[in-house]
């Protein structure tokens, strides 16, 4: 059985296609959502799977590896809207492979 308290939702776009990979059941418990962000549409996927999760949810945005201004976008935006964190992958920041 899987223990709620540790699941995690990923929600993802993939390029050419219309949905997501996973759709999140106000019904079920998450304890966190982390997006992908690699230009503001994803922003946008963001905040409508936020929609549908319960307020004590954890919200993270990660920028798109290698890409600058999808850095700055999800730092602007975490700033912008406090209800959002930053979330960072330190084994690539300490290029550990």
């Amino acid at each position: 059985m899987i223990n709620p308290e540790s699941f995690i939702f990923e929600a993802q776009k993939f390029p050419n296609q219309a949905c997501c990979h996973n759709t999140i059941n106000r019904n079920e418990q998450v304890s966190e959502l982390k997006v992908v962000v690699s230009n503001q549409s994803d922003l946008i996927f963001a905040e409508q799977n936020a929609a549908t999760i319960l307020p004590n949810v954890a919200r993270y945005l990660q920028a798109e590896w290698g890409n600058a201004s999808s850095k700055d976008l999800v730092m602007q935006y975490v700033l912008a809207h406090r209800d959002w964190r930053v979330s960072v992958q330190t084994h690539k920041l300490s290029e550990v492979r």
